[in-house]
């Protein structure tokens, strides 16, 4: 893995069983993030770095609105 993508962490709404990929410093990433934030209001969901992510990404799907 690169720096950029050990940087980043994974977004995870444990309810609907979505992620974003979340990256530091990314104007487009925050405006995501809110998105996913308002729609998943209520959610259990969870910031979780790239190794975490790993063992249980196959059950999930990507938050596209």
């Amino acid at each position: 893995m690169n720096g950029i993508a050990l940087k980043s962490r994974i977004k995870v709404c444990y309810k609907c069983k979505e992620y974003i990929r979340l990256f530091p410093n990314n104007l487009i990433t925050e405006k995501e993030e809110k998105i996913f934030s308002e729609y998943h209001s209520g959610h259990p969901t969870q910031i979780v770095n790239v190794s975490e992510w790993q063992n249980i990404k196959e059950e999930y799907t990507r938050f596209r609105r």
